[in-house]
């Protein structure tokens, strides 16, 4: 796990064109540029693992979710290389540009049903311009071992990140 927060914060600091935190798209749009060319130079991940954006999971296939997560990094169903839905989930990312206490917990809400229903190994949620604010306190789902959040703020050409990652019922918060 620390190899992929690692390249997620990596991906995080190439993010130094101040429009991209004006909006969530365009953040989001830049930030799986990144993320892609570290996954690349990796091996985290078995073949066949592909990270995808804006999936429309489906109610019929998806064990009931129908949500469309922000980035994905999983190895479909349709890659015949696994046989249920809620196999080879590896990374699932949210975002929100500016969240408020009722945006965050609509998307933990979302990160646990995607932890409980798909099995995701791991979710992050990414709070764009809110650095040094964390929220992660306001969780109280179920996978305190899979959730984490970044928070992101970007000062004179400078990327700020604060990690915030639960170590059993504490909240450890790191300077990235």
């Amino acid at each position: 796990m620390e190899e992929l927060i690692n390249i997620t914060v990596l991906a995080f600091r190439k993010i130094i064109t101040p429009r991209y935190y004006r909006t969530e798209r365009g953040f989001v749009t830049e930030f799986y540029k990144h993320l892609s060319n570290e996954i690349e130079n990796s091996d985290l991940f078995p073949e066949g693992t592909i990270l995808e954006a804006e999936v429309q999971k489906r109610e019929d296939d998806h064990y009931g979710v129908t949500q469309r997560p922000d980035i994905l990094i999983h190895i479909p169903i349709e890659s015949g290389l696994t046989e249920n839905a809620n196999e080879n989930n590896f990374v699932v990312y949210a975002f929100k540009l500016n969240a408020n206490n009722g945006r965050v917990d609509a998307d933990f809400v979302k990160l646990e049903e995607m932890f409980d229903s798909l099995n995701y190994g791991i979710g992050f949620f990414i709070n764009i311009g809110a650095h040094p604010r964390t929220y992660l306190y306001r969780y109280n789902g179920n996978y305190r071992n899979r959730i984490n959040e970044f928070t992101i703020g970007l000062t004179n050409g400078q990327v700020s990140i604060n990690h915030s990652y639960f170590i059993g019922a504490e909240i450890r918060t790191v300077v990235k």
